[in-house]
């Protein structure tokens, strides 16, 4: 094991910065960090000056995030999302933040409609158009998780940058996710549909199959009632009357 000397440092750094892209949280980029020295055999720096380059390093990424924000995001539309999530919903009894949240309830033509409704309205604040893929998905629905898991009241409270941040991406992974739930619950109609349409068709089948059954025993029992005569030429069908 050798102490970490300048160039280490600086190839520490220029590391993190890319693994800043993908890690969660900065606890997360520390641990990455903590391994990447150790597979060198460099020894761990103070936890404080690591915690420090962490920092630094998480807070460029979330500058470079919140820029392609800024160059993707119209400042009317965010304008207009941050207001509408702090507004009331008309149907629901709570704030539009809040009715966002709510997952979707049993597989029914209402929950379809919900999640229509839910669908359209962030479409209307144009979420849709937000192209931030470069951003990893499983980053966007860090930031989004965060307002998830706060309250409202203090998501209210939060200020420039980080509520910027999580304000788009709960938008847009929520948009996602609701898509997706989407084609989930109109599958499950379907298949709904089909099922009863098909039990229909051979509770049907098997009523026909039953009285069929019984005409053909009351024309075997009693020929003459379906119009059957003998012959010289053997038996004649004449009118058939079920």
């Amino acid at each position: 094991m050798k102490s970490i000397g300048p160039d280490q440092w600086a190839g520490l750094e220029a590391w993190m910065r890319k693994n800043a892209k993908e890690s969660l949280t900065l606890d997360e980029l520390l641990q990455h960090a903590n391994c990447w020295l150790y597979e060198r055999r460099i020894l761990i720096p103070a936890d404080r000056t690591l915690r420090d380059l962490g920092r630094s390093v998480w807070a460029e990424t979330e500058r470079d995030t919140l820029a392609l924000i800024e160059a993707t995001v119209p400042e009317t539309q965010l304008r207009r999302a941050d207001a509408a999530l702090s507004s009331q919903h008309d149907a629901a009894d709570m704030t539009v933040l809040d009715w966002l949240k709510t997952p979707p309830a049993r597989h029914s033509p209402t929950t379809i409609t919900e999640t229509l409704e839910k669908i359209r309205f962030l479409k209307e604040i144009g979420v849709h158009t937000w192209t931030l893929d470069t951003v990893p998905i499983d980053k966007q629905r860090a930031w989004a998780q965060r307002i998830q898991a706060r309250r409202p009241v203090k998501t209210r409270e939060l200020k420039g940058s980080a509520r910027t941040l999580e304000l788009v991406f709960f938008l847009r992974v929520t948009l996602l996710e609701l898509t997706d739930s989407l084609l989930y619950q109109i599958g499950r109609r379907v298949s709904d549909l089909v099922r009863h349409a098909y039990n229909k068709t051979t509770t049907k089948q098997a009523r026909s199959s039953v009285e069929y059954r019984q005409q053909l025993g009351r024309c075997c029992i009693n020929p003459g009632s379906v119009g059957l005569t003998f012959t010289r030429n053997g038996w004649n069908a004449g009118s058939v009357n079920f």
